[in-house]
Parts: C-alpha cells; sequence; structure tokens
C-alpha cells in the first residue's frame, strides 16, 4: 500500500509539473500573466539605425508591463510581432489556408528587439516590411507579440490597434491617409 501511494504521489508531482511547464493552464487559470504591451508615442525613423537590413521599410516602438524575453523563465521564444486587418486574430488565424478565414497579414517579424527600461516598462523596437501594397491598407491594423517555441504552447500579448498613418509615420515609402481612427473601428466591431 505504501508502494501505491508513492507512485501515486510521483505521478501526480510529475503530472502538476508537465502540466505547468508545458501547457497554457497555469495562464488560463492566473497562475502566470503575459505581458500587457502597447504603442509607445516616441516615434522613430529606420533611417536612425546604421546597422539593419536595408530591406526593412520601417521601425515602432512597443512598450511592455514585462521583460518579453523572460516572461517565463527557463524558456526561450522566438517573439513574432505581427499585425493584420482583423481583431481579436490567433495564431491560427495566420497560418490558417481558408482565406475568407484567415487575418490578412500586413506584418509579420521576428525582429523584435530590446532596446531600453523605461521606468517599470520594457522599451522594444520591431522593424518591419509592409506586406502587399500601401494603398490597400485603409484600416488601422490590430498588431499581437507571440512567443513560439517548439513542443510547447504559442502564447499571445493583448492586441493593440495602430492606425494606418501613425504606423507608416516612419515607413521610407510614401504615406497614405486614413480617416479611420482605431476607437471608431473598435466601436463597430463591439456593436458587432
Amino acid at each position: 500500500m505504501k508502494k501505491y501511494r508513492l507512485s501515486l504521489s510521483l505521478f501526480t508531482i510529475f503530472l502538476f509539473i508537465f502540466l505547468y511547464t508545458f501547457t497554457s493552464i497555469p495562464f488560463y487559470i492566473g497562475l502566470k500573466k503575459t505581458p500587457n504591451i502597447k504603442l509607445s508615442e516616441t516615434i522613430l525613423d529606420v533611417n536612425d539605425y546604421d546597422k539593419i537590413d536595408i530591406r526593412e521599410e520601417g521601425v515602432i516602438e512597443i512598450l511592455s508591463d514585462k521583460n518579453l524575453e523572460l516572461f517565463n523563465p527557463g524558456y526561450e521564444y522566438m517573439l513574432f510581432f505581427v499585425a493584420t486587418d482583423k481583431p481579436n486574430f490567433t495564431y491560427q488565424d495566420i497560418h490558417c489556408r481558408e482565406k475568407n478565414k484567415c487575418a490578412n497579414i500586413i506584418i509579420m517579424t521576428g525582429d523584435v528587439y530590446f532596446e531600453k527600461q523605461i521606468g517599470k516598462l520594457y522599451s522594444y523596437r520591431v522593424m518591419f516590411n509592409i506586406k502587399g501594397t500601401l494603398s490597400e491598407i485603409k484600416e488601422p491594423v490590430y498588431c499581437k507579440v507571440f512567443f513560439v517555441q517548439m513542443f510547447a504552447p504559442v502564447h499571445e500579448t493583448n492586441e493593440i490597434c495602430i492606425p494606418v498613418e501613425r504606423l507608416l509615420l516612419s515607413i521610407r515609402k510614401t504615406k497614405i491617409e486614413s480617416n479611420i481612427s482605431c476607437d471608431k473601428t473598435s466601436k463597430e466591431h463591439n456593436d458587432n
């Protein structure tokens, strides 16, 4: 009977460690929290960065309440900044094959670099290329950072909304104009 209890105890401990480490359960029940991001007021210019790939078109700065690299200590994630035309998108939405259900990817980049700590916030610069034609982007874009690791759940930050003209302020190409604000679009989506 003692061996049975010991085996059951070891199995329970192993199961708890496995669920805590390799699943999203701790995030769903509030034991762990993913970082919250927001767009910085600072407008960066891609031309100010002399050590970037010449193909990069633009750069924005985002602020996070946690260190993105260390939000889940002990695990290294690839950070992907993704912007789409669809609110409330998931990682599966950007990889699906059904065009009418997929999010139209405007930006998808792994070039997310830690810049500096500002008080309790962490500043990151995101180098990006716009996918597609600039004139086709009429709506605000919806952005998240995804944490991707092999054999582990994909985590994501909160979603931020960036008006097109704000996104393109630091781009090398000609700016386009849009009168649609994030507030207006968010209200429309909430009404539906």
